[in-house]
């Protein structure tokens, strides 16, 4: 509410010429008593190079977008990134990951910088056309809106400033490390053909679980043991309640009238939002007669937005200002949300980024209230309540500490079960018995034996057995008569037994050898480039002001 007052009172030019004078004051005594002020807002400091916070919130954005649903829409280039970044970081990723990949980001961009590996602006538009291309090399305007779309950008030069300042570096310099750390050895190659093209015959050893993780029992101490030492998982970071109400657009709208000179002057300032193809199929920005209807909603959309924003600011923070709660204005625009926001997380509301802006800038007893225009509506906000970064306590987590305990505990006993059981039977198949007498002398009624099946890796069909995918995988990678590595499940653990390769067509493998050495290759340059962005980061924790690290033990920087 503050900011739009202040707005609105520096339209006048006079006080812009005094307020112009009075920063520039400021600017000269602030330099003269602090070596840092004055300059960009620091997050932290990476080998004495200070990382603004401007770059540190572009790095978070990037986060978001690389590791969101949305991550498909992105073009190949970027998704190699993405998973370099996620590495072996599966599933739901905790503020501790994100705030840590952020910071890889960083730091890898700062290397980037140093080999030259940065763009203008023209090399960023130049590097996106040649990235959202179609199968012809021909930019597609289609495929970039959809994926600004689908991530919330509401121009593309918020999207292109992000991606040159601080994705394109770090992912080219990523990508640099993955080309030059690639290398397959003949053996290598020989090996991989003869896994895709060669038949193999195996038999599955199947091992139930002994104990699901329902029904194993933990003690107390069990139970607290597990969460001291994955205290981490349990890391809640500062998080904000706001209760909101929502204030449509559609009734501003309708007392809106635009000239044709306003809807002309949008045309010409946002031509991204008009374009089309000429007859030769090139993108081009559409003439303004083609397009004035939509120019004309355009404009009446933006000032309805403006209009409602004005009166929120105006009419409605006032009184929820006074009374600490948007409940008063319930009557009139509906019922009252609310929602906890993290700023690692993007609410489920538009705008969302301009709505995280404004939970975090809110204080508690100075300034509880903010108003955001999303895209069809105002969100009116009251600060409920604001919780510091903790660990969860044991007692208010215990039943999610007492599942993740069972499960690991369960899934500690099945490998340890599996392990125990291809050890006997390796040395039993080692004294000459066969596999059958082998399983059979066990006597074990959790330990079934299949029949022989055949496969071919490069073949798409795959064998009727459980996990077929990923057995034929371990299949291919064990020798004759030798047992494949222990395949865990939620339901049982499986060993392929290997008993018969016959070779493959010569001619087939001599044919696809280029593509192996291009995949082997691609996989080992993946594996190096993954670990060089975290070796990256740990060898130059980033610090605050006063050279403290920034980030914990728990994100992996400060381990013994």
């Amino acid at each position: 509410m503050f900011i739009y007052h202040f707005t609105k009172l520096i339209r006048s030019k006079l006080l812009w010429a005094f307020l112009a004078l009075l920063m520039v004051f400021s600017f000269v005594v602030m330099d003269s008593c602090s070596g840092r002020a004055g300059g960009p807002l620091a997050a932290g400091y990476i080998d004495g190079d200070t990382i603004e916070a401007k770059a540190a919130d572009d790095a978070g954005q990037t986060v978001t977008v690389l590791t969101g649903a949305n991550v498909f829409y992105l073009p190949r280039q970027s998704q190699l990134f993405a998973y370099l970044l996620r590495g072996e970081r599966y599933g739901e990723l905790t503020w501790q990951d994100r705030r840590r990949m952020s910071w890889e980001i960083l730091a890898a961009g700062r290397v980037a910088a140093e080999n030259g590996l940065t763009l203008t602006e023209r090399g960023v538009q130049e590097a996106l056309k040649a990235r959202f291309a179609d199968p012809e090399g021909n930019f597609n305007p289609d495929a970039y809106r959809t994926f600004l779309a689908v991530n919330s950008y509401q121009t593309p030069k918020l999207f292109e400033d992000t991606y040159g300042a601080v994705w394109f570096p770090a992912e080219a310099i990523a990508c640099a490390v993955m080309n030059a750390a690639g290398w397959a050895s003949p053996m290598e190659q020989d090996f991989e053909l003869s896994a895709r093209y060669d038949s193999t015959e195996a038999r599955l050893l199947t091992l139930k679980r002994a104990a699901k993780p329902e029904e194993i029992t933990l003690d107390d101490a069990a139970v607290r043991a597990w969460y001291d030492g994955h205290a981490a998982d349990y890391a809640v970071p500062e998080t904000r309640e706001i209760a909101y109400v929502e204030v449509p657009v559609a009734s501003f709208a309708e007392k809106v009238t635009v000239e044709e000179l306003d809807a002309m002057q949008y045309h010409d300032d946002h031509p991204e939002f008009f374009k089309g193809t000429d007859t030769n199929g090139n993108t081009v920005t559409l003439p303004f007669e083609e397009v004035r209807e939509k120019a004309i909603v355009k404009v009446r959309e933006e000032r309805a937005l403006e209009d409602a924003l004005r009166h929120a600011n105006e009419v409605l923070l006032p009184s929820v200002a006074s009374a600490k709660s948007v409940a008063a204005l319930a009557a009139e625009y509906g019922e009252v949300k609310t929602v906890t926001v993290r700023r690692d997380q993007r609410p489920a509301l538009q705008n969302a980024s301009a709505v995280l802006d404004a939970a975090f800038e809110m204080d508690p007893e100075y300034t509880p209230v903010n108003a955001v225009s999303g895209t069809d509506r105002v969100y009116v906000f009251a600060l409920n309540k604001v919780t510091d970064p903790h660990t969860a306590p044991f007692e208010e987590v215990r039943e999610q500490v007492l599942k993740a305990a069972r499960e690991a505990e369960a899934d500690k006993r099945l490998k340890t079960a599996a392990e125990n059981l291809r050890t006997a039977l390796a040395d039993a198949l080692a004294k000459g018995t066969s596999l059958d007498d082998a399983v059979k002398t066990l006597g074990d009624a959790s330990i079934t034996l299949g029949e022989p099946f055949t496969f071919v890796l490069d073949d798409a069909k795959k064998p009727d057995i459980p996990e077929a995918r990923n057995v034929t995988a371990a299949a291919s990678e064990t020798a004759v008569g030798a047992l494949s590595e222990p395949i865990l499940t939620d339901e049982a653990a499986y060993i392929a037994c290997v008993t018969a390769r016959t070779p493959g067509d010569d001619l087939r493998k001599l044919t696809a050898r280029q593509d192996v050495v291009r995949g082997l290759t691609m996989a080992a340059g993946f594996i190096t480039a993954g670990d060089w962005l975290r070796w990256n980061l740990d060898r130059c924790p980033p610090t605050d002001v006063d050279g403290n690290a920034i980030l914990g033990q728990s994100d992996g920087l400060l381990e013994e």
